[in-house]
């Protein structure tokens, strides 16, 4: 059917009818979506239904470590002072989703940003924030390592 009739077809109607409604929305929509707003694909729960029926050696995998090293990442990040405390009225991007779409990012050659923040559902500005935060916190633990090997190597010698 044509879009400019089921306007005018709809305005001149006087019954109201949700069907009609829902049609003309569909129409309206896609008359002033952009394109690129029509078509992206996500994966639907990859992070909540899928990720929990891999098995132990398809964890692996397409992550690299292991479940538990996973578990103890995620407590790591919660404990620091990186991981949101605070109601900051957006929806809190839990820290096991960040951590698994970090190692995405890491572990897997040909991942894009783009590839990754639809898998994981979150936007690009908000997957390049995490990594860039998880990369932050890993060079602070990274530092606190050798400063604390080097401290205990001049107290033996």
């Amino acid at each position: 059917m044509d879009p400019m009739q089921i306007i005018f077809d709809s305005d001149s109607s006087s019954s109201s009818s949700s069907d009609g409604d829902d049609e003309l929305e569909a129409v309206i929509s896609n008359l002033f979506l952009p394109e690129f707003l029509k078509d992206v694909s996500k994966y639907n729960n990859f992070c909540e239904e899928t990720v929990p029926s891999y098995t132990d050696k398809q964890f692996v995998e397409h992550f690299r470590v292991s479940r538990q090293i996973v578990a103890t990442l995620k407590r790591d990040f919660e404990e620091s002072e990186f991981y949101p405390k605070k109601d900051t009225g957006f929806q809190r991007i839990y820290s096991e989703k960040c951590i698994l779409a970090f190692l995405w990012f890491t572990s897997n050659e040909g991942a894009i940003f783009r590839d990754v923040a639809d898998r994981f559902d979150l936007s690009m500005s908000t997957l390049h924030g995490i990594v860039n935060t998880i990369v932050y916190i890993s060079y602070q633990i990274c530092l606190e390592v050798s400063l604390y090997g080097h401290w205990l190597q001049r107290l033996t010698t």
